[in-house]
């Protein structure tokens, strides 16, 4: 296992294998891609921003499905990670609008908490079809 590995394991308190298993076991939720390259990539400026502590996304997406993000931002290369305020104003600043201006979407309530506190409307994702009528009431 490389150094990223470890990394990812120690963050998680897991040990490798188990750290390898869950994204293994949890591909890319390609609905989402899909509902990103045809809905929204033609009318909206798309982010991802990540808690990473290694720069995994080749490893996550491929090259087609990194290509339908303007912006990465991953906290290790900044040294501040999600729900810090900073990170959510980064990532605004980087794809050139004002947090105001932003959706965040995210599965956890204190990053989702984070991101609202500098004026993003934020979305918790749980599933696919709430996140999409959620985000058409936000649009």
């Amino acid at each position: 296992m490389t150094s990223s590995w470890l990394k990812r394991a120690q963050i998680a308190g897991i040990s490798t294998k188990e750290t390898r298993g869950v994204l293994d076991t949890n591909p890319s939720n390609i609905p989402l891609l899909e509902f990103i390259r045809d809905e929204l990539k033609p009318h909206y400026k798309i982010g991802f921003l990540s808690n990473a502590s290694d720069d995994w996304l080749e490893e996550l997406f491929s090259p087609d499905q990194q290509s339908l993000f303007d912006d990465f931002v991953l906290s290790f290369q900044h040294g501040i990670a999600k729900p810090d305020t900073a990170i959510f104003e980064l990532a605004a600043e980087r794809l050139g609008t004002k947090p105001v201006d932003c959706v965040f979407v995210d599965d956890v309530t204190a990053y989702c908490e984070g991101a609202r506190s500098v004026g993003m409307q934020t979305i918790q994702f749980q599933n696919f079809e709430q996140f999409k009528k959620e985000l058409q009431g936000v649009l």
